[in-house]
C-alpha cells in the first residue's frame, strides 16, 4: 500500500535530484573552464577532467567560490587534478582571506594533506564586491547575497549569453523590499541557478 501511494506522487515530492553538494563546471565556446564552488560534486568532476590534459599536468581552470561553508568546499581534498604537478587553478573571490580559509580546511587537525602539498599550482585573486572583472573575454560580475557568513552570486557573460549562479541566498521578508538591488545580477539571464 505504501509503495502504491508513493507511486502516485510527483517526482519532486517522492524523490530528490543529485546527491552531492554544489560544484558546477562551465566550458565556454573557447574551451575556458570555470568551476563554481567545490562541494562534493567536484570529486566526480575531477574524475572527468582526468580523462583530458589534466592527467598530464597541462590543465588550466578558474575557480569561483561563493563562500566557504563546508558544503561548498568539502570536495577540495578529494579533487584529483589538484594532485598533478603542472595543472593550474586560479581562485577568484571577493573574500580577502580565501587562501587562509582553505589552508585552515587542510590544517593537520582536519586533513592529513596540506593545501601546499597538492602539487598543482593554485593562485588566489581577490576581486571586488559588487564589481566586474574579466577572464579573457568573459565578463564576471560579483554580487553580495543575503546569506549568513557572506556569500556571493556571479553573473557570467560570454558571446552574448548570460549565466547567473546565486546559490545559498535568502530573500526573506526583511530583504524582499530591497529586491531591486539585485536587478543587475539577474536581468536577462539565459540560465539562472538559484
Amino acid at each position: 500500500t505504501i509503495e502504491e501511494f508513493l507511486s502516485t506522487l510527483p517526482f519532486s515530492v517522492k524523490s530528490t535530484y543529485g546527491g552531492n553538494t554544489t560544484s558546477i563546471q562551465i566550458v565556454t565556446d573557447d574551451n575556458d573552464i570555470i568551476i563554481i564552488d567545490c562541494g562534493s560534486g567536484i570529486v566526480n568532476l575531477g574524475k572527468h577532467l582526468l580523462q583530458s590534459e589534466f592527467s598530464r599536468g597541462k590543465g588550466i581552470a578558474s575557480i569561483l567560490l561563493t563562500h566557504t561553508h563546508w558544503d561548498h568546499i568539502q570536495g577540495i581534498p578529494f579533487f584529483g587534478p589538484f594532485y598533478f604537478e603542472g595543472n593550474r587553478f586560479n581562485f577568484y573571490s571577493p573574500h580577502k582571506d580565501l587562501k587562509k580559509r582553505l589552508e585552515y580546511q587542510h590544517a593537520a587537525t582536519h586533513f592529513p594533506i596540506s593545501l601546499d602539498y597538492m602539487p598543482s599550482t593554485k593562485e588566489f585573486f581577490q576581486v571586488g564586491e559588487d564589481e566586474e572583472f574579466f577572464l579573457n573575454d568573459i565578463r564576471i560580475f560579483t554580487k553580495r547575497m543575503p546569506h549568513p557568513g557572506t556569500s556571493y552570486g556571479y553573473r557570467i557573460e560570454h558571446n552574448g549569453k548570460v549565466f547567473v549562479y546565486s546559490s545559498d541566498c535568502e530573500f526573506n521578508i526583511e530583504k524582499i523590499d530591497d529586491i531591486q538591488d539585485y536587478h543587475d545580477l539577474f536581468i536577462d539571464a539565459d540560465i539562472l541557478f538559484f
